[in-house]
């Protein structure tokens, strides 16, 4: 099954599942209100930019981000 994520739907990728499946099974995508991850994923990246502007370490940001907003 396929949404029409760029990833999904590259040469590559289509080749791969060509030569393991008959036909892939697309479906539109799911906007992002309907979707409550893509919510918190957009505040976890809002998070970062704000707290962390320059390059560190990136692991530890996210987890910071991430306790951040859980809390709220």
């Amino acid at each position: 099954m396929q949404d029409h994520a760029p990833t999904h739907a590259a040469a590559s990728t289509m080749e791969e599942i060509s030569q393991r499946f008959n036909q892939p099974i697309f479906w539109p995508p799911i906007p992002p209100n309907l979707n409550p991850i893509e919510a918190f994923w957009n505040r976890m990246k809002s998070h970062i930019r704000r707290h962390y502007p320059k390059l560190g370490n990136g692991r530890q940001r996210t987890q910071d981000s991430f306790r951040s907003i859980v809390k709220e």
